[in-house]
């Protein structure tokens, strides 16, 4: 499909879809893709981002002889609040690294996984293996790993001494799940190749579906959980106080709302249509690719990968506005919009933001996926760059 996309548009070269290159170092190299349309753009890095999945994991008809990768891409991010430390997940790497978010020099260390080896292994820190691990998010002490290419659930433990990697919620089925979020009694997982979203409770790690039908994707909404309708769900975050879960609904290019009772609808973006466009009904925002969720004093934030924006939701009143990065700039050049720059809300730019966590003091951290950089934006939108790549 990406290929054909690029012959489609007589733009030179081809990409591999297989081996040790895969599709990531395109991402690192945005000249290469100077020339396509915005409507080929969209539909070409949608599909770098599932066929990166379905082609290059285990199990799901892509190339998964080999068990080494030689690139770099960062995307899940988590804040550790009692040891003040950052995890990333290095999907490109297969592994999981920690950083001191108080230090923007300071060099990422590897806390678990083999550099450049995959596997499924489990044990203590670098002997442990993984296969692109795309979320992470914590529960208590313990850091929980979507490791995304081999289609399960991981933990690490004791992360302050002899790291532990064991499987998690053993008992349930995933396929490719790339998020997770987590309650006072439950976690939540973006089950993203089956369009569903799985609960995994906290009491007896047992597993069910929760809202969407497995394998069957789609936009239908106004309905109860179980009857609601997802496409490729790349992001999760969860309002513990209202009982409220929110769906990045990535295929779709919307922002879904799972109620206490049950209840899905639509707060923000318009299904099956991606572009840019602040609004304050939400319904009448647009979105290009949103990826992950973090929920923060009644507003979601939220990471619209294509736009190289952050985007932010009132929940109260749905209204959209972007609250860092300069979204919308894209036109049929892909460095139109993106970079590094830092700034003020706007003012600076991302190069397709992927993962954001928050920490205690309210900043937020955002791995800018195709420069392989961490950012930091305060919440009043100043952002800063970690000076170290990954």
């Amino acid at each position: 499909m990406v290929e054909q996309l690029i012959r489609n548009e007589k733009v030179g070269g081809s990409i591999p879809l297989s081996g040790t290159n895969r599709l990531y170092p395109a991402m690192g190299s945005p000249t290469f893709l100077t020339g396509l349309s915005m409507n080929t753009f969209t539909k070409f890095f949608s599909a770098i981002f599932m066929t990166t999945l379905l082609t290059a994991c285990p199990g799901s008809g892509g190339d998964s002889s080999s068990t080494t990768t030689t690139y770099t891409t960062i995307y899940g991010v988590a804040f550790d609040a009692v040891n003040a430390k950052l995890y990333i997940a290095n999907a490109g790497r297969n592994t999981i690294q920690s950083i001191d978010p108080t230090d923007l020099t300071s060099t990422p260390v590897t806390l678990a996984g083999g550099d450049n080896v995959a596997g499924t292994t489990n044990g203590d820190g670098t002997a442990a293996r993984f296969y692109s691990p795309f979320g992470l998010a914590m529960n208590g002490t313990t850091l929980l790993v979507a490791d995304t290419g081999n289609s399960i659930l991981r933990k690490v433990t004791a992360l302050t001494g002899t790291k532990t990697v064991a499987n998690y919620a053993t008992g349930g089925t995933f396929n490719l799940p790339t998020a997770m979020t987590v309650s006072a009694t439950d976690i939540y997982v973006a089950d993203t190749n089956v369009h569903a979203i799985k609960k995994i409770s906290l009491a007896d790690e047992s597993s069910v579906t929760w809202a969407g039908t497995p394998g069957t994707s789609g936009t239908t909404t106004g309905v109860t959980r179980l009857n609601a309708l997802f496409n490729t769900p790349a992001g999760i975050a969860v309002d513990t106080a209202n009982g409220v879960v929110y769906v990045s609904d990535s295929g779709n290019h919307t922002i879904r709302k799972i109620d206490a009772a049950g209840n899905v609808t639509t707060i923000a973006g318009i299904a099956g249509t991606s572009g840019y466009k602040n609004s304050a009904t939400g319904t009448l925002a647009k979105f290009n690719l949103p990826t992950n969720l973090v929920f923060s004093g009644n507003a979601l934030y939220v990471t619209d990968t294509i736009n190289h924006a952050i985007r932010k939701i009132d929940t109260t009143t749905n209204a959209v506005t972007t609250f860092a990065g300069s979204a919308g700039a894209i036109d049929t050049d892909l460095t139109a919009a993106s970079g590094i720059a830092d700034g003020i809300g706007t003012a600076a730019t991302f190069s397709f933001p992927r993962g954001i966590a928050l920490d205690a003091a309210a900043n937020f951290y955002v791995s800018d996926q195709s420069l392989t950089r961490l950012r930091k934006i305060t919440n009043l939108g100043v952002v800063t760059t970690l000076t170290k790549t990954f």
